[in-house]
């Protein structure tokens, strides 16, 4: 994601009002009180997808958590001034397997979208990565997800697309309930990638959930880590090798909060018991009334188990994120291991009421996983992670 130009700014200055609108943010640490029945009831996950996030006849969003994603992921209608400026998507998905991490992404920001597509061999130390952006016209142009009107759900049948500069689809299929991903371009070498990716869903739980950013303003989510995967990928037509792996996905719409700001990691790994072995964690977003996150998850064999605690990112400062450690645990102490920094994508904007910076890392993790009494050694895995802050 490269600076984004002046316009933006001047653009979404004008229509800054947009803030304003009766769809106003919860309080510091008031979001829980907007659910109905309580915290309780939220953080409990529920076993059946909600029907639709947003129930019109009562007017009100089905805030809570759930083992599937909801049928309908339609949020209330928004103003234009939102749609431009409050209303934010992206889907990632990510593969691994002992040598390689592969990753795409298609972000839609309303005043602009983005794209990522990246690979890196930890054998063989070759990788190369690309990111796309379109400003202003970023909805039409560059990143599309479903039209909401025609099928609202994203999460269970239909697709993600970047079609600017280079190829991406991220296409779900309740047919064969299975994630398929295709990306193809030019890179920052020059060299060109054809990747497809086969995510199998299988019976796997997500940890999918609507959070009150606001009363009338969610956050959609669905989690998934751990998926039995395949993958096959060419540079300059060359291929490279035919996979087989674990894959991750990272998707959601939001009306998003004003300031965001987070950490995130997420990575896979066959226990040397076997079991498939999938992590997200986050902190500083979509917390509890004690600070602990609700979207941290852990799948083994495509079961999941929700980490509600806090999630420790212990980082080096930024000058030095690229060339240091980062350790991360949880303060009910499931999860506890380093990350080495291999390469990242970076991308920054200061412009007028806007601003943030991104930085999504891939490398390797070593630490421990510990389940009641069984504990999961894991050395040398590839991971991401995340540092991101914005005024958006």
């Amino acid at each position: 994601m490269a600076r984004v130009s002046a316009a933006v700014g001047v653009l979404c200055s004008l229509g800054y009002w947009g803030w304003d609108t009766p769809d106003e943010e919860a309080a510091f640490g008031e979001n829980m009180k907007l659910v109905q029945g309580g915290e309780e009831n939220y953080l409990a996950i529920k076993r059946d997808a909600v029907a639709e996030v947003w129930d019109p006849s009562l007017g009100q969003y089905n805030f809570g958590r759930y083992l599937r994603p909801p049928q309908k992921g339609s949020t209330h209608l928004l103003t234009a001034a939102q749609m431009y400026s409050q209303h934010k998507e992206w889907h990632w998905s990510g593969f691994s397997n002992e040598e390689m991490i592969v990753g795409v992404a298609v972000l839609q920001f309303g005043y602009a979208s983005h794209a990522i597509m990246y690979y890196h061999n930890l054998t063989s130390g070759s990788s190369d990565k690309k990111q796309y952006e379109v400003l202003l016209l970023g909805r039409a142009l560059g990143a599309t997800f479903l039209d909401e009107k025609e099928n609202p759900s994203t999460l269970t049948n239909g697709c993600s697309n970047w079609t600017s500069g280079a190829t991406i689809t991220q296409c779900y299929s309740s047919d064969d309930n299975t994630l398929q991903i295709s990306a193809e371009g030019p890179l920052a070498s020059g060299s060109n990638i054809n990747l497809k990716m086969t995510f199998d869903l299988a019976d796997d739980d997500s940890l999918s959930f609507i959070y009150p950013l606001g009363k009338r303003r969610p956050a959609i989510v669905s989690k998934l880590a751990g998926l039995s995967a395949k993958a096959s990928l060419s540079i300059d037509g060359v291929e490279n090798q035919h996979m087989t792996g674990l894959g991750m996905v990272d998707w959601t719409r939001s009306i998003a909060a004003r300031f965001t700001k987070w950490n995130w990691a997420a990575f896979n790994f066959r226990a040397s018991s076997g079991e498939r072995i999938g992590i997200q964690l986050s902190s500083g977003v979509y917390e509890d009334s004690k600070k602990n996150g609700v979207e941290s998850c852990l799948f083994i064999d495509g079961k999941l188990t929700a980490l509600d605690s806090l999630i420790t990112f212990q980082k080096p400062q930024p000058e030095n994120f690229l060339t240091q450690r980062w350790n991360v645990s949880s303060s009910d102490g499931v999860i506890s291991y380093t990350f080495t920094p291999r390469d990242r994508v970076y991308g920054s904007f200061h412009l007028y009421v806007l601003e943030g910076d991104l930085h999504h890392f891939w490398g390797t993790v070593s630490g421990t996983i510990t389940t009641g009494s069984k504990v999961f050694h894991f050395s040398d895995v590839p991971s991401v992670i995340e540092e991101h802050y914005a005024i958006w």
